[in-house]
């Protein structure tokens, strides 16, 4: 995935803010870590610095990244994950990177350029887990029941997993298909026992193996954040690990966290301590040590766990808002040290230690640059190399500082390399005997050669413990393809200095996703073989060979140390990794399997056959998803998806009209504007792109286009950019049916279309509008209320409605919730009157709140079900709430759903199952209360033609699903019947009665093709449902089997015994008599 720093005024750079504060342990420990927030003049003083500082940042780095996109390497690289070559069409990079990142930063409650409150999202955590307790208490006590009329209750739900897990066949260096999950940002192993290691990713939380990464089980989603920056094992102690949270890569979705926290017995029962973020008091002001920051390296005292060293640096994106008015002071960032790690999370105390001065708010200064890495020598606890990156201007605080006495009262440091400003660099260190190596991956462009982009990378190295640095390694130059800020890792071997691991980009002319030296640097050899995209961490294992590993934006790897450069990486990204981030999710109406769902990074995917088998159909950036609702079968459906827009270069979707697409990836035709003629060349599902159909490109749009279907047949297509766009024959002509534009320049952010009536549409705004129609007029009524919430951020352009929905059995009640920190109880509202508010005579709206319990938290996505319309659900930031009353009170629902941010939810009915697409975890499923209509058993189709086949055994499979509530066990009895073809002679007799386990959805009968040795006429069979226990005959109940024995020679042998079918008939008939019967 490629990443670059947004361009941002002062204000964005209170993005940095932190997150969470305080314990969920006790109210005291709240108390504690509450901050105060009061202005004075000091903390005035530390923001102005921030402010100015990371204003500067944002704007040099984003400066630095055009110059180097101007001089090429991008166009060079092979194969973009985020942007497949046949969906570019001539996008700007640095355009689409940007919209993306402010894309997810407004669902997640950000407004660029705006200040927020830090800890708002851990106080709606927090909330959420009083509740949970106080729901778990009351129905352990009183048995409680909230749903006897379905016989079940809400609490007694569980969250299930469903994958991908991992993606089998996503994108490789060199094209070729290899397995995918999330983004890893840290990996470490047992220094005692190489089979258990440890992975951070970026929004799926910490998972470990205890079998050397053939399986992965999480150990971190009960965690206030699941954003990964950072992770320690303690040498002493390999069983206590410390988890850095926020991640700094300086990416939109690099999100800071909640602060540190330690897992005891990190290899068995997993026991989480934390969220550890203690107060600290510089020069009259205090704040917490984490706020708004990520972690990026923890290193632990190697015969203490007590003592750590831990760095920190700014948080770009993440959740929070300022719904007090006041931004309180963002900890300064740096170097810090603890000496009582192992306390209670409410003891644990820190100590900033003095690197540079430079940028510091506080008088005298401690500093407060970014610092990317710290290393310790090995064997000398005393020896650390810290690296820093100073803004820009006529600060010289960029390079790499030394200390020989890290563990004094107030060490001191020294700088011994410089750097230019807004450079990152990271290290690597190796001891063999007194001679102690260092190598700095950094973001310098390297010198030697005018072809390489600007910022691609260099590689300088020390010998004598980084006091002195040689110049750029010839063969070190160009490796991060100008991202160093985001891809960047190295490594060392502990036992040979010469060899090394340089990790950055993808293949290009001036970068690479791995490539490797085993003559210290001299000269590097591609070594990228089935690896991923963009490289974030290495990690030696000393204990075997030794063994490296390798975390990127697919995933993990590993491979002996020793091996020859292009050698096979082994693929650990198996054994229930579920860390995609996933923007969407769409449900088959009858169906319980089929799904499919837009990712970040790794473009569209399909479930099919069952639950966790799924494909990638789609690369690149995968937005909304939406099936047909009319399908009634799973081969003949209709599919769309959203990637990424541009205004003046694309705006459009992708759709495909038969299941067949779904493997055969990036074939989805497409529709929109896109500056082309329309296509001749047809793709899998037999239709061609039309790249002109209504759409126009000109349009302001979100990143991520909101799409919706209304009722028809076939559902009628929603489109917004900044107006409504319909069509009633898939996409293949778009009307707009609104305003155009809507709102002045402000893009659609949701649509909801009445599942009653196609002329009722609902469509919300990125400002905070809501307009409607219950006419199909196409002048929209501006239904929004007075009384709706403020933004937090006191933004007038920005309160983004997350989502809308419409009543599916009352068209006249809808919904609405906003992606931001809107005042608990103030997320969601519904209006009774949609009808006559948006009619041709328009009346006020009767707006109400109707989010009593739901957190100040943003609301991503709501579905109310289809048989009972006062149960409705709500994804949110941090979870999934549930209300029974229609909308009265919400309480969480389930248990066991990471601590994720929930992008989107559906319903699948039938099932009765509820599927959440997670920002980091994969997907989710849970049951959910209620019948979902009769429980009927059928064939899942109505026909099949076999071949009868010389010599080979051939069989008929014939599926039979249930459907609706399948909550109870159910039996139904099967028999074959001759048609034109013959049991015996033509097949054998298919009899019995098919048993259904409580939940079960599916069996299969198979039927045993007999070959006669005779070509003929096409034959054909029936068989046959009857005799339904515990369920209802549905359609079809009769499957015709076609045999066609057109391949059997004319006067074919008929042996006693042959290959097609091994149990035959005791002696074989030689003969049949006129009406092609055999003897009995």
């Amino acid at each position: 995935m490629k990443r670059i720093v947004l361009v941002l005024t002062m204000a964005f750079a209170l993005l940095a803010c932190a997150m969470f504060g305080g314990s969920v342990l006790s109210r005291a420990s709240e108390n504690s870590n509450t901050v105060d927030s009061t202005t004075n003049s000091v903390s005035a003083n530390l923001q102005n610095k921030q402010q100015d500082s990371l204003r500067d940042q944002w704007h040099s780095e984003s400066e630095t990244v055009e110059q180097g996109s101007a001089q090429g390497g991008v166009e060079d690289e092979e194969e973009d994950p985020d942007m497949p070559k046949g969906k570019r069409r001539g996008i700007d990079e640095e355009t689409y990177l940007r919209l993306r990142d402010e894309y997810i930063a407004r669902r997640r409650g950000i407004e660029p350029g705006r200040p927020f409150d830090p800890l708002a999202r851990g106080r709606a955590v927090r909330q959420m887990e009083v509740q949970e307790a106080l729901q778990a208490e009351a129905a352990k006590s009183l048995q409680l029941n909230r749903s006897s009329a379905f016989g079940s209750t809400f609490t007694s739900a569980t969250w299930t997993p469903i994958g991908p897990a991992p993606l089998p066949n996503g994108n490789a260096q060199g094209g070729s298909s290899v397995a995918v999950s999330g983004r890893v940002t840290a990996v470490v192993v047992d220094p005692t026992n190489s089979n258990k290691v440890y992975l951070g990713t970026a929004q799926g939380g910490v998972w470990r193996s205890l079998d050397g990464g053939a399986t992965w089980f999480s150990i971190f989603d009960s965690a206030q954040s699941l954003a990964i920056g950072a992770l320690a094992l303690a040498p002493s102690s390999p069983s206590t690990l410390y988890v850095g949270t926020g991640e700094f890569n300086s990416c939109g979705d690099c999100f800071f966290g909640a602060g540190l926290y330690r897992v005891d017995n990190a290899d068995t029962s997993a026991t989480l301590v934390g969220p550890i973020n203690p107060q600290i008091t510089l020069s009259g002001f205090t704040y917490n040590v984490f706020s708004g920051r990520g972690i990026t390296k923890i290193l632990v005292k190697p015969d203490d766990p007590t003592t750590i060293f831990v760095t920190t640096a700014r948080g770009i994106g993440g959740s929070g808002a300022n719904s007090l008015g006041l931004v309180p002071t963002l900890a300064t960032r740096g170097l810090y040290r603890s000496t009582n790690a192992t306390s209670a999370a409410t003891s644990v105390t820190f100590q900033k230690l003095v690197v540079t001065t430079d940028n510091s708010p506080d008088s005298p200064g401690t500093g407060n640059e970014d610092t990317p890495d710290v290393v310790m020598e090995p064997g000398e606890p005393n020896n650390l190399l810290v690296t820093a990156i100073g803004p820009s201007g006529t600060s010289l605080a960029s390079g790499i500082y030394r200390t020989i006495n890290a563990l004094a009262s107030n060490p001191t440091f020294a700088q011994v390399l410089p750097l230019p400003n807004n450079v990152r660099a990271n290290l690597a260190i190796n001891k063999v005997g007194a001679t102690v190596t260092v190598y700095a991956a950094t973001g310098e462009t390297p010198a030697g050669g005018p072809t390489c982009t600007t910022g691609s990378g260099a590689l300088r190295k020390s010998t004598n413990g980084g006091l002195t640095w040689s110049s750029q390694l010839a063969g070190g130059g160009g490796f991060c393809g100008g991202q160093c800020f985001y891809n960047i890792a190295v490594a060392v071997d502990p036992n040979d200095a010469n060899v090394i691991y340089l990790g950055g980009d993808a293949r290009g002319s001036c970068s690479d996703a791995m490539k490797k030296s085993i003559n210290g640097g001299a000269s590097f050899v591609r070594d990228d073989n089935g690896l991923h995209a963009d490289s974030h961490a290495l990690f030696f294992d000393p204990l075997t060979s030794p063994t490296i590993y390798t975390g990127n934006d697919g995933g993990v790897w590993k491979r002996a140390s020793n091996a020859a450069p292009g050698s096979a990486w082994t693929n650990l990204n198996g054994g229930s990794l579920n860390t995609l981030q996933f923007e969407s999710v769409a449900v088959h109406p009858t169906d319980q399997f089929m799904t499919i769902g837009g990712t970040q990074d790794n473009g569209t995917e399909a479930q099919q056959t069952s639950s966790g088998n799924w494909i990638s159909a789609e690369g690149g950036d995968g937005g909304y998803a939406l099936i047909d609702q009319i399908a009634t079968d799973n081969t003949n459906v209709t599919m769309y998806h959203t990637f990424f827009n541009e205004t003046g270069t694309q705006i459009g979707f992708d759709r495909i009209v038969n299941t067949g697409c779904l493997s055969t990836k990036n074939s989805w035709p497409t529709r929109g504007d896109f500056g082309f003629p329309d296509q001749t060349s047809v793709a899998c599902d037999g239709t061609a792109d039309l790249l002109n159909n209504g759409i126009s490109r000109n349009d302001n749009v979100l990143f991520y286009a909101p799409m919706a279907l209304g009722p028809g047949i076939p559902n009628t297509v929603y489109f917004g950019s900044d107006r409504l766009y319909r069509s009633s024959d898939r996409g293949d002509h778009m009307t707009v049916v609104s305003q155009a534009p809507i709102s002045g320049t402000s893009p659609v952010s949701t649509i909801a279309i009445s599942p009653q009536d196609d002329s009722v549409r609902i469509v919300g705004m990125q400002n905070g509008q809501v307009w409607a129609t219950s006419t199909g007029s196409s002048s929209l009524v501006n239904i929004t209320s007075g009384s709706f919430p403020a933004n937090p951020n006191e933004s007038i352009i920005n309160k983004f409605v997350g989502r809308a929905v419409i009543d599916p059995n009352d068209k006249n009640v809808a919904y609405v919730a906003f992606s931001f920190f809107a005042p608990a109880g103030q997320g969601v509202w519904k209006i009774t009157n949609l009808g006559s508010a948006a009619g041709s005579s328009p009346v006020a709206p009767n707006w109400t709140a109707s989010g009593s319990g739901i957190p100040s938290v943003p609301i991503n996505a709501l579905v109310i079900d289809p048989i009972n319309s006062n149960h409705i659900y709500a994804g949110t930031d941090i979870g999934v709430y549930n209300s029974t009353d229609g909308g009265v009170t919400w309480d969480p629902y389930g248990t066991g759903l990471p601590r994720s941010a929930v992008f989107d939810i559906a319903i699948q009915s039938p099932a009765r199952i509820l599927r959440v697409a997670t920002h980091g975890r994969g997907m989710w499923e849970a049951s959910i209360p209620g019948s979902g209509g009769p429980n009927t058993v059928q064939f899942s189709a109505a026909s099949q033609t076999v071949n009868e086949t010389l010599d080979q055994t051939t069989h008929a499979d014939l599926t039979v699903t249930r459907a609706g509530d399948i909550s109870g066990a159910a039996t139904i009895d099967y028999a074959s019947a001759d048609g034109s073809a013959s049991e015996r002679s033509d097949y054998l007799a298919a009899v019995g009665t098919l048993h259904f386990a409580a939940g079960e959805a599916s069996k299969t009968i198979t039927v045993f093709i007999v070959d006669d040795r005779f070509a003929e006429a096409a034959e054909t069979f029936t068989v046959n449902l009857s005799n339904p226990v515990g369920c209802t005959l549905g359609s079809p109940a009769t499957f015709t089997v076609t045999i066609d024995s057109s391949n059997d020679p004319v006067d074919g042998p008929n042996p006693v015994k042959d290959a097609s079918f091994d149990s035959d008939f005791f002696v074989r008939q030689h003969y049949i008599d006129f009406f092609n019967r055999e003897a009995d």
